[in-house]
């Protein structure tokens, strides 16, 4: 999305199993100021240097309804790429290259949501699967600079979310271990505990009610105590970054 263009405009019904977040929203669950997030969708006014410029958006992400503007669950996955990047260290420019890189590449508008990428704090990889010297090996591919690289990768990001078929799945927040996941195709995308469906907003809610008693919360929504205990600090957690 270019800055002169406006959000694409869709119907509610082509969104079913697609997740919905409100701008604020995705900040929220991204743990990040919620003006960053709007830097990256609908890009800003840059007058570094002394010459003043119109940045465009690092991400294609956002649609209309007619109750306001969204993303769906790969304009998220887009989100905590992007954040994961400039976490590590990662530039904008570089970011904004290897985002450019890998839609024509994978000739998909979100590809940061289409498979695994990597950083080493410096430059962003991608997954590839090559003989190299007759060998099989996993090589790692550059994308701002469309070259191979060798080096160790520092540290993989986004590994807690789930890809299959040139797509992600679901996002795991506080790691597999945990009962919270965020998944397209369950509550349109909201937090919730995998094994029985329940939003963890219900559960922590249903927790404050009976003045924190796990167990008897675990027993009315028929679920476990993890995922209680789980729910409620995942919901405080994001209260807090709010």
């Amino acid at each position: 999305m270019t800055s002169k263009q406006k959000p694409v405009v869709v119907k509610a019904k082509e969104l079913i199993g697609k997740g919905l977040y409100s701008p604020a929203e995705a900040a929220r669950l991204l743990h990040t100021p919620a003006r960053k997030v709007r830097r990256w969708l609908y890009g800003v006014q840059d007058s570094s240097h002394g010459v003043r410029r119109r940045l465009d958006p690092l991400t294609e992400a956002v649609f209309s309804l007619a109750t306001g503007e969204y993303l769906t669950f790969e304009g998220f996955i887009e989100l905590l790429a992007i954040r994961a990047f400039r976490e590590a260290g990662v530039s904008m420019k570089t970011v904004r290259r290897a985002h450019d890189k890998a839609q024509e590449r994978y000739k998909t508008a979100h590809p940061f949501a289409s498979r695994p990428f990597f950083t080493d704090g410096k430059w962003i990889f991608s997954e590839l699967a090559k003989e190299i010297d007759e060998r099989h090996v996993d090589a790692l591919e550059e994308l701002s600079r469309s070259q191979l690289a060798f080096e160790r990768v520092i540290a993989p990001s986004l590994l807690n979310i789930d890809f299959s078929k040139g797509q992600a799945l679901r996002y795991w927040p506080k790691g597999h271990g945990a009962a919270v996941v965020i998944d397209a195709q369950r509550q349109f995308g909201k937090p919730i505990d995998p094994a029985s469906g329940v939003p963890t907003s219900v559960l922590a809610d249903a927790c404050t009610a009976e003045r924190g008693d796990i167990a008897a919360v675990a027993r009315w929504y028929g679920v476990a105590d993890k995922a209680v205990s789980d729910a409620v600090a995942y919901e405080a957690e994001i209260a807090k970054a709010a």
